[in-house]
């Protein structure tokens, strides 16, 4: 194991459900998970080593490894992503140069929380542990929502 930085923005999200725009517009939504993890993860992650990008990555919805958000239970409905995002944070890891990419091997309802092939100094083990916020922080927080309509299983992106 070698050094290296992770980079990731701490997430948290908000899952609803609708079933037209009018639902959306008048956010009319059914919740289906709370995201009562906090800020337990990332959806956005590079890994650097001597400032230079061996690997990054942005997790797509419907993710093979997605452990809660069954998106066939949705079919023909909207799906309403309400996510509150940090900026980059830093962490000290290790990471094995033997793994042939560091994609995540667990994720609960779009955010990643265990990644292949690193370890976190923080804890030794290959978890983010959750991310408390400080009251400074508050004003960084990015806030927005994506809504997304469930097609065979599979998502289409709606913009309002």
């Amino acid at each position: 194991m070698e050094n290296c930085t992770f980079h990731c923005k701490p997430i948290h999200i908000i899952h609803s459900v609708c079933d037209n725009i009018d639902d959306i517009k008048a956010e009319d939504w059914e919740e289906i998970h709370d995201g009562e993890f906090g800020f337990l993860g990332t959806s956005e992650y590079k890994i650097t080593v001597k400032d230079k990008i061996i690997f990054q990555y942005e997790i797509p919805l419907n993710h093979p490894q997605e452990q809660d958000l069954n998106l066939n239970d949705l079919e023909g409905r909207i799906l309403v992503r309400e996510i509150e995002r940090l900026p980059f944070k830093q962490l000290s890891a290790f990471y094995d140069p033997k793994v042939e990419d560091y994609e995540p091997e667990a994720i609960n309802a779009g955010v990643a929380y265990k990644f292949r092939g690193i370890i976190f100094q923080n804890n030794n083990t290959n978890e983010l542990v959750e991310y408390e916020l400080d009251e400074d922080e508050f004003y960084d927080l990015e806030r927005y929502f994506e809504y997304y309509f469930i097609k065979n299983g599979e998502p289409e992106r709606i913009y309002i």
